[in-house]
């Protein structure tokens, strides 16, 4: 049973820099990042600390500047939880754990970088067979002052590129990598006849004729296994990159059954490939690209809108305020009950960067606010 504790599951490791870092020391800086988190991710679920009050997300002593930029991320945390009430995304409590954890003190300051990994469990399930709780895994690196005999929380940053999403309980949270370079002129635009997919959304299909896949449909539970085995960790087989989503999809599609298409050479829109480590194509990193080649050039793939999504299908999002017709993120639904068309709150999807397993769609849609859109896919499998 998921409760709302949090745990550390790797050794600790202490590093000294100017100052040599008590044992106990170190714990105590663990045990303020673990309230810290814990607080974080329970406001969002049932179990939100009743001692918290509407100004405080945490109970852990910050400085003044954190504490207000704390702050600000308070009413839409609270907004998503309210949205989520009576459907298939609400969450009962949080499980916070730090991975990989690693303490520095230099004076009066110390830093923690760790892996944070929460599970974020579900009030209502479809099935006892369905996902037990929405995962998620993310790097941080919080910085903490010496303040008389204890320690104030001075900042947090997650260690992810500025243009990939952030885990469920973080509003414009500060990322430290920048974001993945691209050149949108560069890029073909988005096929006309293809419909962004919304709750409600009349039944829309544009299926080209059945394409290079080779004959081989694609195994949507295969598929769907290596999603969620990975969903939170990295295949060492497989180079992984700043902006993992789409060669996380793209692996998605080589398990269930896609075949690659050229080598390394001339790389072109025509071409799906991952040669080695080292080696691929375009289309297989980048999630504009990668969508193009699936329905244009490959016609694996058959958009839709106003059906029922079936597991190892795919969901390109375009974030942008009004969407500029460019992909800026690709998602694998990794579970959805037979039948369900609009509910987007039983529809659970699995991606990298930040890595979630079985986040609701309609929280994916509301954190991305009402200009993002959303591209289902099918990858024309044999049925889940």
């Amino acid at each position: 049973m998921l409760t709302a504790t949090a745990a550390v599951v790797a050794p600790l490791c202490v590093t000294a820099v100017a100052q040599a870092a008590p044992v106990n020391e170190s714990g105590r800086l663990l045990s303020l990042t673990q309230q810290y988190l814990q607080d974080r991710a329970s406001r969002v679920t049932d179990s939100r600390p009743a001692a918290l009050s509407a100004s405080a997300l945490t109970s852990v002593s910050a400085t003044g500047p954190f504490s207000a930029r704390l702050a600000t991320e308070i009413p839409g945390l609270d907004r998503l939880r309210a949205t989520t009430v009576g459907t298939y995304a609400q969450y009962r409590d949080a499980r916070v754990d730090l991975v990989s954890p690693v303490v520095t003190v230099t004076g009066d300051t110390a830093r923690v970088t760790v892996q944070e990994q929460t599970q974020l469990a579900f009030t209502r399930r479809d099935s006892p067979d369905s996902a037990a709780a929405t995962r998620y895994r993310v790097p941080h690196v919080l910085e903490f002052q010496r303040h008389g005999s204890g320690w104030v929380l001075a900042s947090d940053a997650l260690d992810i590129s500025a243009d990939t999403p952030a885990p469920i309980p973080y509003v414009n949270p500060v990322k430290l990598k920048p974001a993945t370079p691209r050149d949108l002129a560069s890029e073909p635009p988005l096929p006309k006849d293809l419909q962004p997919n919304y709750p409600g959304a009349k039944p829309s299909s544009s299926a080209p004729a059945a394409g290079i896949n080779g004959g081989v449909p694609i195994d949507r539970q295969t598929a769907t296994r290596y999603a969620l085995t990975f969903a939170l960790n990295y295949n060492p087989a497989y180079e992984r990159f700043g902006n993992d989503c789409t060669n996380f999809a793209s692996q998605v599609m080589r398990a269930g059954g896609w075949p690659d298409v050229g080598s390394p050479g001339p790389d072109g829109p025509d071409k799906w490939f991952q040669y080695n480590r080292f080696s691929n194509s375009r289309t297989w990193t980048i999630a504009h690209e990668f969508l193009y080649f699936g329905y244009y050039y490959s016609k694996r793939l058959r958009g839709y809108a106003g059906e029922t999504p079936l597991i190892a299908d795919l969901v390109f999002a375009d974030w942008a305020n009004g969407a500029d017709g460019h992909i800026d993120h690709v998602m694998i639904v990794t579970e959805n009950p037979a039948g369900n068309t609009h509910d987007w709150s039983r529809i659970k999807v699995s991606y990298h960067t930040a890595n979630e397993e079985n986040i609701p769609m309609n929280i994916v849609a509301q954190r991305a606010g009402a200009g993002a859109k959303y591209y289902f896919l099918d990858t024309r499998g044999l049925p889940g």
